[in-house]
């Protein structure tokens, strides 16, 4: 699925993002909040349950993969890692980050911290933590990791 969203500038430079994880992870929110945002480029989103995408001669590439899993949910972060394996080692440089959701109660966790943060270390890149059920108002970190994934694009486009 692709979301796209053009803003008044018009401007000629075009990101696509691709948001990667099972379904009910929020990936649909995450796209949503990142097409909201007012960026000084066009912003395509592409979503999948997994890598690698399927084969479409008509679609831009992507700059830059968001890797989204439930804590709570073991076959989530498997499917992550598995999906991660399908990234040559030189694209994550700045173009790739793990999205951890449902961290609101560490007993219903299935995944432990650690094993994240070794996830995230062996590939170089950086885990954020979102909780999409609770407003912007009320979660000003959630936001902060939503525009760090905004603000990036590659000077090549």
């Amino acid at each position: 699925m692709a979301l796209e969203v053009k803003h008044p500038s018009q401007v000629a430079v075009a990101v696509t993002k691709a948001i990667v994880g099972e379904q009910g992870v929020g990936k649909p929110q995450l796209a949503e909040m990142l097409l909201r945002e007012p960026l000084p480029f066009k912003l395509t989103i592409r979503m999948a349950s997994r890598l690698p995408l399927p084969e479409e001669t008509q679609q831009a590439p992507v700059d830059f993969v968001v890797f989204m899993f439930d804590i709570c949910n073991k076959h989530s972060y498997q499917s992550t890692c598995d999906s991660a394996t399908h990234l040559a080692v030189n694209y994550y440089l700045g173009k790739v980050c793990f999205v951890v959701t449902q961290l609101g109660n560490p007993y219903e966790r299935t995944v432990d911290m650690d094993t994240v943060s070794e996830l995230t270390n062996s590939y170089d890149s950086p885990k954020l933590f979102a909780n999409f059920c609770v407003s912007r108002a009320n979660n000003p970190l959630d936001w902060s990791c939503i525009l760090i994934i905004t603000s990036h694009h590659t000077s090549q486009n």
